[in-house]
């Protein structure tokens, strides 16, 4: 293979189309991790590398408040999204951990890698006991007043609700935030069904 063709960008556009990755591009994937550990890279090492319990440590290294927050939102991702190994619930205590409020301010990517982790996880397990922990943080969070010049459309709030929108209907918040944020008819709706998830998992 041509070196030029080596890079982390290509490698994961291939992915993203389903073409084949070679030996020497997983194997370069691996390189890069270990000497250059971008987002990217972490993510890629994720879709081209099983969740062995040496893969999973390496990955496991970059989810700490020690590194980039990007680069942690993306060991998030690959240990425990959709699109990375779904581990989540080997991780669900460290998830809320790293989805705390008071972490919104300074690290707000690795909160959003996590709730949506827990979303995910939510909808594949109906977990009741995550359900309530969720929902009393929903309905707890503090008053906070929020700068004029926020970069983000989505607040901390809109985040945590839509992980319990995606664990009730499989829809991802942000395409439905408009109905359910706006509407609060619609928002209490959602929030009796994650009551009744609740009430259904603690009879079982």
């Amino acid at each position: 293979m041509n070196p030029d063709e080596l890079s982390v960008k290509n490698i994961i556009n291939k992915i993203k189309s389903g073409e084949y990755v070679s030996d020497e591009e997983v194997s370069y994937i691996g390189n890069q991790v270990e000497v250059n550990p971008t987002g990217q890279a972490i993510q890629a090492f994720a879709a081209t590398h099983e969740p062995t319990e040496k893969n999973v440590s390496k990955i496991l290294a970059f989810w700490n408040d020690d590194v980039d927050d990007y680069v942690c939102s993306s060991a998030i991702s690959a240990i425990c999204g959709p699109n990375g190994w779904e581990l989540a619930k080997s991780y669900v205590e460290r998830l809320m951990t790293y989805s705390a409020v008071e972490r919104w301010e300074k690290r707000w990517d690795s909160v959003i890698r996590s709730l949506s982790s827990l979303g995910y996880y939510l909808h594949n397990t109906q977990d009741p006991e995550i359900y309530e922990r969720l929902l009393n943080r929903l309905l707890t969070l503090p008053v906070v007043e929020r700068g004029v010049n926020s970069r983000f459309d989505e607040d901390y709030e809109n985040c945590l609700f839509d992980a319990l929108l995606y664990g009730v209907t499989g829809h991802h918040g942000i395409a439905y935030k408009a109905v359910y944020h706006k509407n609060r008819e619609s928002e209490d709706k959602v929030l009796d069904m994650v009551r009744e998830k609740i009430r259904l998992g603690l009879k079982r």
